[in-house]
């Protein structure tokens, strides 16, 4: 018997939304009773690694913004046929930290790369498709922790190894990759996203995020 494909879930969002806490209660709250693979946009393989250390370092000042969004792109062609696309043909629950909707926010509305958007849209597609059946493989819901730049910057300047070179950007980039976020999940996720007030404390997020995945996994 052919084996239901799972659930896949993109947790997005800007600097300091809290993303990585979230991702922990989620696995924590559903335990055992649901078969939960966690990821990352650049983490989640070897390669997307590498590539983390070439576009987050501070010593790289020279890399480009087009160098940047091809980079996020190979990485995410590399963790879905590596890991998520397996994963989901398993049936395993597939919730990954970041995903498109940070690229677009990021590379595409942040750095002023509007002229690439359809660019963008079209290698995004390539790094979605699975190798073997050339079937593309999007997530089924977005979560948007919604963060204003100078609260969650804030939150991340607390941490011992600093700023990385995308955080330490200005306060006007991370105010574009806000509103880019909220504008390419509207353009092109309309009605599979939903949008958190990530400002407040980690409990009031948390109550909100259970919410949706209750709708998500159709528990209520």
């Amino acid at each position: 018997m052919k084996k239901k494909r799972g659930i896949f879930i993109a947790i997005e969002g800007g600097d300091g939304a809290g993303k990585d806490t979230q991702i922990e209660r989620i696995k924590s709250f559903f335990g055992a009773s649901r078969d939960i693979l966690s990821t990352s946009s650049l983490g989640g393989t070897s390669l997307g690694r590498a590539f983390r250390e070439v576009i987050l370092s501070p010593k790289h000042t020279a890399v480009t913004p087009e160098t940047e969004l091809l980079l996020f792109c190979a990485a995410r062609a590399q963790l879905m046929n590596e890991i998520v696309i397996p994963a989901l043909k398993e049936g395993q629950t597939v919730i990954t930290n970041r995903f498109d909707g940070a690229t677009a926010a990021y590379q595409i509305y942040g750095r002023k790369r509007e002229h690439l958007y359809e660019v963008f849209k079209t290698i995004n597609t390539l790094a979605l498709t699975d190798d073997e059946t050339g079937l593309v493989f999007a997530p089924d819901a977005y979560i948007l922790l919604d963060v204003a730049p100078e609260i969650g910057i804030a939150r991340k300047s607390g941490k011992t190894e600093g700023l990385d070179r995308i955080e330490a950007e200005t306060p006007g980039f991370h105010k574009r990759v806000r509103r880019g976020f909220k504008t390419y999940l509207r353009q092109e996720h309309s009605g599979r996203h939903s949008i958190i007030n990530a400002n407040r404390e980690v409990d009031a997020v948390w109550e909100d995020m259970k919410k949706h995945l209750e709708r998500i996994f159709s528990f209520a």
